[in-house]
């Protein structure tokens, strides 16, 4: 095993709370009377925040998100919903390397504050039961992303700002047609 790696499991964990964190301070009061009915119906739908809302909350904050789901097994792009820069830069995919990120695999065109549906076009395609890793990066300003001038986004908390995605099999085996 590698010498660094529970420090590399270290840091994912504490970026995993961190994001955890920010998700808890930035939902809704589940006391006040606007949240009463969704309390009533399920703790699991309450602690529920829209998307938009957290990347409307680090934006206005002057922050970096990025907004990823699973990914279809087989496709050579990666759909990211949302992203946030707060100056010009690149979201990156890197495959998985033992619980830590490890080769680009694909990286987008250049990004400028707040869009979404963006593809990355990937230089190999999507494995079955893999997890891989968006990573943002900001641009050195010569509109072009090179791994060693470009640095990563990192939060005022000193955490480089990504997400893990895994694949999924989308392939629908129950649509049967009746004629």
């Amino acid at each position: 095993m590698k010498a660094n790696t529970p420090i590399s499991h270290l840091l994912f964990a504490s970026v995993v709370f961190v994001a955890l964190l920010g998700l808890f301070l930035t939902s809704p009061n589940q006391n006040s009377p606007k949240n009463q009915e969704t309390s009533e119906i399920g703790s699991q739908k309450s602690a529920l925040v829209p998307q938009s809302n957290i990347s409307t909350n680090f934006l206005e904050k002057g922050g970096n998100t990025i907004v990823i789901t699973n990914q279809a097994v087989g496709e050579y792009t990666v759909s990211v919903e949302k992203v946030v820069l707060s100056q010009e830069g690149y979201i990156v995919i890197f495959n998985d390397n033992d619980g830590v990120p490890g080769d680009i695999i694909g990286e987008s065109e250049l990004i400028d504050g707040e869009q979404g549906q963006v593809q990355v076009t990937l230089s190999r395609v999507l494995g079955e039961d893999e997890v891989y890793y968006a990573m943002l990066f900001h641009d050195d300003g010569d509109g072009l992303f090179r791994e060693i001038k470009d640095t990563q986004v990192i939060t005022t908390d000193e955490m480089v700002v990504l997400m893990s995605f895994a694949t999924e099999n989308r392939n629908s085996e129950t649509d049967e047609s009746y004629e």
